[in-house]
């Protein structure tokens, strides 16, 4: 559990770092916000979806989950 905690985490962190340049910064600690009020894979997945979503409509290319981390598994 703690190595797909971790794995959860990095892929976050590395996802939303790649984002930040192109987000504000309002947008940037609502989805700070949001991933730190997770309470459920449903919530975990709408994270993902958001942070996808906004690379998406700004051009961004993130990097591909790590291991555990992927929502569609």
């Amino acid at each position: 559990m703690t190595y797909m905690s971790l794995q959860l985490n990095t892929s976050f962190n590395q996802r939303l770092t790649v984002l930040a340049p192109r987000i504000s910064e309002q947008e940037y600690k609502e989805i700070l916000a949001s991933w730190a009020g997770m309470r459920n894979r449903a919530d975990y997945q709408a994270v993902v979806q958001r942070v996808d979503s906004d690379a998406a409509a700004k051009g961004v290319v993130l990097p591909d989950f790590l291991g555990g981390a992927d929502p569609s598994k």
